[in-house]
């Protein structure tokens, strides 16, 4: 081979390697733009990762600076609780009184029966709260209708009772002690206990509310909505005194019940309840259509001669036996089976036309119609089927309800009897002695 060749074949081979070194270097040129481009994106990645971290830091310090004062807040509602935390004692007088001796002692008495409350308080607490109980202020309320209980008391027991002096050392026994009078409707002390019980309830500071009124019905309709909520109802203690009405007796177990029986009564005061609720109770037609078929019921209403020199004038109040039960006037002769009958029928309001319906416009009943005096008189027969709640120790005189038997001890009914629930309620003394 000639020089001249040599030359051109090693050209040839210098300028193949050349193109591939060209292509080389393309490829790692090529590798260093894609590495720059990554670089720059994991740059701006880094950066983005670094502004994170420094917003969950100021977020994390943030929430601590929160939790820090939630702390704060906690310690401070616990501090309040301890510091103004209490519970409290509703009691309603007039279906939940003293016990006699207490009452008897007047001042001294009223004083005792404070100072026994608040001790038993004190140990139901306790029980209660075994770890925060010591700090935990009790706030006593007795409502009831003053004037009312006393004439209650004079006529119960034979000797004088200083009701306003037992009244008077009650409020002076503790500072947190009142004894009020709610005034002499026959709700007042009702609705000074509701108010008292949501205010109560309303009020975080209090820890449980003590409630005594066993034996008045209307509270079942107060407490009856409670006692489907755990949360309210395990903050309300129902103190057992006289027997528990028949509507709360449905209801008493879901909560927590204690008895105080040194300090009230276990029974009704015999001679009336100071005033009277008005449930919704339908008449029975067998029952009811005896007071106006019956021929040999016991004898009518009489009125002896009363103290004061009355005859047998038509009484005006609330007509009392020589045992200090509820007489009832006689309604026989005054309205025929036929009126009765129909009245019974029409879903007449019993409470508007012999008395006063609470419920106005918004009552489902019918107010409507004209009623002349007979059908009046067969109207209050329909509402007398319907035995009183307070039985025949009622003195309201607006009272519509019936307050004994009709049969009396004759009545052969049993317990199907609708007025079975109070012995007393068939008796057959319908001679009146007294009218107030």
């Amino acid at each position: 081979m000639s020089p001249r060749t040599q030359l051109d074949t090693l050209k040839k081979e210098w300028e193949s390697c050349m193109t591939v070194e060209d292509k080389k270097n393309s490829i790692v040129m090529k590798l260093f733009d894609g590495a720059k481009e990554h670089s720059e994106l994991l740059s701006d990645a880094y950066l983005d990762l670094q502004d994170k971290k420094d917003l969950l830091r100021v977020k994390r310090d943030d929430i601590e600076k929160l939790n820090q004062e939630i702390r704060k807040l906690k310690l401070a509602q616990a501090h309040d609780q301890n510091k103004f935390g209490f519970v409290a004692v509703v009691i309603d007088g007039d279906c939940m009184p003293f016990q006699d001796d207490l009452v008897k002692q007047g001042m001294a008495g009223g004083k005792k029966a404070a100072s026994l409350l608040r001790h038993s308080i004190k140990e139901e607490v306790v029980k209660l709260f075994p770890s925060g109980s010591h700090h935990l202020k009790i706030v006593v309320r007795v409502f009831a209708n003053m004037r009312g209980l006393a004439k209650t008391w004079r006529d119960f027991l034979t000797e004088a009772v200083p009701l306003d002096d037992f009244v008077r050392g009650f409020n002076m026994g503790d500072a947190m002690c009142d004894y009020i009078d709610a005034g002499n409707g026959k709700e007042c002390s009702d609705e000074k206990v509701k108010g008292n019980i949501q205010h109560y309830l309303d009020d975080s500071h209090c820890r449980q509310i003590f409630f005594g009124g066993s034996a008045d019905n209307g509270y079942a309709r107060l407490l009856g909505p409670y006692s489907e909520d755990e949360s309210i109802r395990k903050r309300i203690s129902l103190i057992r005194g006289p027997p528990f009405a028949y509507e709360l007796m449905g209801i008493k177990d879901k909560f927590n019940n204690i008895s105080f029986d040194t300090i009230f009564r276990t029974e009704k005061l015999p001679s009336g309840k100071l005033r009277v609720a008005s449930p919704p109770v339908s008449p029975s037609t067998n029952y009811a259509s005896a007071v106006a078929k019956a021929s040999t019921a016991p004898a009518p209403t009489t009125v002896a001669t009363l103290r004061n020199g009355t005859g047998s004038k038509k009484p005006q109040g609330v007509m009392w036996n020589s045992q200090g039960k509820r007489v009832d006037q006689d309604l026989r002769g005054t309205y025929s089976p036929d009126v009765y009958g129909d009245l019974k029928g029409r879903k007449l309001c019993n409470s508007f036309y012999l008395a006063k319906c609470p419920n106005g416009s918004a009552c489902s009943y019918d107010h409507s119609k004209k009623l002349n005096k007979e059908q009046m008189a067969a109207l209050r027969a329909v509402a007398r089927s319907n035995p009183c709640i307070y039985g025949p120790w009622c003195d309201d005189p607006t009272c519509i309800f019936g307050h004994r038997c009709i049969w009396g001890k004759n009545c052969e009914r049993g317990t199907s009897c609708r007025f079975s629930r109070e012995p007393e309620m068939h008796h057959d003394d319908t001679t009146v002695v007294e009218i107030d």
